[in-house]
């Protein structure tokens, strides 16, 4: 074989020993997105952004990987964690039953969750649970919770209750909730209050919205990896996380004006 014939090959094997490390280099994680300003957007050129998913992103390339976004509904989100059609999802609030399918990386950040009302309803006197259910009967009309969303135990406790359960309709999406409390068909629903005041502020169809100071919830919210995904994988993505948290990368992230 002559010298020519076996730098060829060994330039050959090399090229392909560069493809492969390249490939393993660039393997992606599947990311839910979703348009819910400042934490989740598409800029001026379509690139998604804002301080969630910026977050996100600089764990996922940290850990080694490509982040690939998913614009899905956030049930079809949760649905395809649990089969392994999706690797992780933002802004979750870890409880029992998705961590039966979901491994936890954070806590992302702290989320509270207020109640949205129109602007004719900005002076509902409301303290607490019985309040909300007191003003649904007098009204006889609900509130909306968003379905598969969690808005902490104490509401999850008290809709066990059926005569507390009737003072709230489930819907199918935040946009039917601004829907139909917009038109007068429900009373109001519970939303991330940093996101909703974001939309209040610059989204002309929230116009009719006011941020009611009634909070319902306030705890930290995490990411959700699929335990479908590799446990390398989530291995991975958890020592990325914690170094990034550590060395302040996170922070500077999260305080970033958006």
């Amino acid at each position: 074989m002559g010298f020519s014939n076996i730098f060829y090959r060994f330039a050959l094997l090399s090229a392909i020993y560069l493809i492969s490390c390249n490939s393993f280099s660039s393997e992606t994680i599947t990311l839910r997105v979703t348009h819910a300003p400042p934490h989740y957007f598409q800029d001026i050129n379509g690139q998604w952004t804002g301080s969630g998913i910026e977050t996100v992103k600089a764990v996922i390339i940290e850990a080694g990987f490509e982040p690939k976004y998913l614009d899905v509904p956030w049930m079809r989100a949760l649905m395809m964690l649990e089969h392994g059609k999706l690797d992780m999802m933002m802004g979750l609030s870890k409880t029992k039953e998705r961590s039966k399918f979901l491994h936890w990386i954070g806590p992302i950040r702290n989320e509270t969750m207020n109640l949205v009302v129109r602007k004719d309803n900005e002076n509902f006197q409301i303290e607490n649970l019985d309040d909300i259910a007191e003003i649904a009967y007098a009204h006889n009309k609900t509130f909306g919770l968003q379905l598969g969303a969690f808005y902490g135990e104490k509401l999850a406790t008290r809709l066990q209750q059926e005569l507390f359960s009737e003072a709230f309709y489930t819907t199918s999406s935040l946009k039917q909730n601004l829907g139909l409390t917009s038109n007068g068909r429900i009373l109001g629903f519970f939303e991330n209050k940093t996101s909703i005041a974001y939309r209040i502020k610059h989204d002309p169809e929230y116009k009719q919205l006011v941020l009611h100071s009634f909070e319902l919830n306030k705890a930290p919210v995490f990411c959700g990896i699929s335990k479908k995904t590799s446990p390398e994988s989530y291995q991975k993505l958890q020592q990325a996380f914690d170094k990034l948290e550590q060395n302040g990368t996170l922070d500077k992230i999260r305080n970033k004006q958006w």
